[in-house]
């Protein structure tokens, strides 16, 4: 609610060098990039420079639902397509921009082998994995998407991946004669 505040507001702007054709559209919203920059890095700044999650929850939480995504997609589009996707017995999510502190040094956080990164940590315990793709750039163009991908999948952990809504549809109908 307070992403869309202040993005309503024009306190969270399109980037200028890369700018978003759907930055303005109320289903697509700001892309995470934007919404980290102006709204998580400061927030997380004042309160001390610990990861969204540790600030809401300072004794930390078990992973049970892992997000990947490469940061292009609409802050709007991503929560609508997690809302969609929750497992039923999902409690917990782990999410890259939410759970890494954002206004460090990211090479530090990720140590020498990625295998013991904070990525790889979540999805050690998490029993979901959950793709979300957008429309402006390939998920799987993204090299830790790949590498989380490939460790649910080494793992056996169900992986998620939504259609677009109206994607959806078109899909019922299409295999809907095989039923």
């Amino acid at each position: 609610r307070e992403v869309l505040r202040l993005w309503e507001e024009g306190n969270i702007p399109d980037h200028e060098e890369f700018p978003n054709a759907l930055h303005n559209d109320p289903d697509i919203g700001p892309n995470i990039y934007q919404v980290n920059e102006h709204y998580i890095k400061p927030t997380t700044e004042l309160a001390g420079g610990m990861s969204w999650a540790l600030m809401m929850n300072p004794d930390g939480l078990r992973c049970d639902f892992f997000v990947t995504h490469c940061w292009a997609e609409g802050v709007f589009e991503f929560c609508g397509k997690i809302r969609r996707n929750w497992p039923r017995e999902g409690k917990n999510l782990w999410c890259c921009f939410l759970a890494n502190p954002q206004n460090g040094d990211i090479s530090e956080l990720l140590g020498t082998h990625p295998m013991y990164s904070p990525f790889a940590q979540a999805l050690s315990t998490c029993t979901h994995f959950l793709v979300v793709p957008n429309s402006r750039v390939s998920i799987y163009s993204r090299l830790w998407c790949v590498f989380e991908a490939h460790i649910a999948l080494k793992r056996g952990i169900p992986i998620s991946l939504p259609l677009q809504p109206h994607c959806e549809k078109a899909a019922r109908l299409s295999v809907g004669w095989l039923l």
